[in-house]
């Protein structure tokens, strides 16, 4: 028997993935929206 549920394992991994995700893909969309030249002057 293992020391934690596999159930839990695996619910704990999808958070991960899920806020990992969204926490990747947020900023990206954001870059994709700006003007280069507006980026590069920061």
């Amino acid at each position: 028997m293992p020391a934690f549920p596999l159930r839990a394992a695996l619910v704990a991994l999808g958070a991960a993935v899920g806020i990992g995700a969204v926490a990747g893909f947020l900023p990206a969309l954001a870059a994709v929206r700006a003007k280069v030249i507006d980026a590069l002057r920061f």
